[in-house]
């Protein structure tokens, strides 16, 4: 196995994965903190935890999102280098 088929299987394999994982654990953390949010709101209690899940699970979702965005830049840029220049 070469280097390169190394790197492609690690992306698809490891790392692809595992944002997703990432992506959807913020995304439920952002729908629990929704539901507490309301769930808070109508028993009369201040709803401090469910804005802090809320506002944690958006930028989780930021982070990812850029770090995949990151990674797709990465990957076409390095693919374009190696391949023109051979």
């Amino acid at each position: 196995m070469t280097a390169e088929q190394l790197k492609i299987k690690l992306v698809a394999y490891i790392i692809n994965p595992l944002m997703t994982l990432l992506l959807a654990v913020a995304v439920l953390v952002f729908i629990v903190g929704i539901a507490k949010f309301i769930r808070d709101l109508s028993s009369g209690v201040d709803p401090k935890e469910g804005k802090s899940l809320m506002i944690w699970g958006l930028i989780g979702f930021v982070i990812i999102t850029s770090a995949i965005a990151i990674e797709n830049s990465a990957i076409a840029t390095f693919n374009s280098i190696f391949t023109s220049t051979l």
